[in-house]
């Protein structure tokens, strides 16, 4: 009895992974006589996928994956990197002479992640906030120190649209597994503001990578007790979130002991390795 318990057991994993595997067709076509191979990597952790040798300018690579995962496919000599959320489907790609990527799919994972990049509506506020600030920091410059309210409040007005927009995305793409992914970047996602939302996603992908790296951003949201309404305290003229971190000693340090002093800020590049050696 144990045997076959044991069996049925082993039998149910095996039909869980098969059931969870993605199955992916890449192929394409390089117009460079250079190039001789391409290589596909998952961008989280660059752990090596597949690659394809090229055949008078054409790959062509298939495979199984565990789940949905956002890769990138390489050349190295010359280098180029075409970013591609690899899922169930089919992947027409074509590098021109400049190694820029024409990008036809089936995936509905990869498609979704396209129409956000290409929608007009999140350009349009994009660059509704940028002309803004430039506008502000016009005044600024010829001494109207006075107008950062009416210009707080047409900030707090685009972020709203672009809380609308996140939400329709995800209401109407709750049961895609890359829907966390395309929102878990938004500083303006709070648990006041898009807990409700984040629970209509489909369970599996409130659990998948993405939707548990997302909920904890949430939930960071709850500790933060700024002045003014929650939705406030990424915008300008806010009062800043209480930071805490470790000094290169090991000792506390944080963002409040610098209130009422003069501070003077060193901003870098994150992926600039110069300034990170520094």
């Amino acid at each position: 009895m144990k045997r076959i318990s044991l069996v049925i057991f082993i039998n149910v994993v095996f039909l869980l992974n098969i059931k969870a595997q993605i199955k992916y067709h890449i192929y394409g076509s390089i117009d460079r006589k250079d190039v001789d191979k391409v290589y596909l990597y998952n961008s989280s952790d660059k752990i090596f996928i597949d690659s394809a040798t090229l055949q008078t300018g054409i790959f062509d690579m298939k495979g199984n994956y565990n789940n949905p995962v956002v890769t990138m496919l390489i050349t190295r000599i010359p280098p180029s990197y075409s970013k591609i959320i690899l899922d169930n489907g089919e992947y027409n790609i074509k590098l021109d002479a400049h190694l820029k990527p024409n990008i036809v799919s089936t995936s509905v994972n990869h498609n979704l992640w396209m129409s956000k990049i290409k929608s007009n509506e999140l350009k349009d506020n994009i660059k509704a906030k940028d002309s803004l600030l430039a506008d502000y920091a016009l005044q600024i410059e010829k001494g109207n120190y006075n107008l950062s309210v009416p210009y707080l409040a047409k900030y707090n007005d685009i972020q709203l649209q672009l809380l609308d927009y996140l939400k329709k995305l995800a209401s109407d793409h709750s049961d895609c597994y890359i829907t966390p992914y395309l929102l878990k970047d938004e500083a303006i996602l709070t648990q006041d503001n898009f807990g409700s939302t984040f629970e209509k996603l489909n369970l599996e992908v409130q659990n998948n990578e993405w939707g548990k790296q997302l909920k904890a951003l949430l939930d960071k949201t709850t500790t933060i007790k700024p002045d003014r309404n929650q939705f406030y305290f990424t915008m300008l003229g806010s009062k800043a979130i209480p930071v805490e971190s470790k000094k290169e000693n090991g000792d506390n340090f944080e963002l409040a002991s610098l209130k009422g002093k003069w501070v003077l800020l060193d901003f870098w590049a994150s992926w600039c390795a110069p300034c990170r050696a520094e």
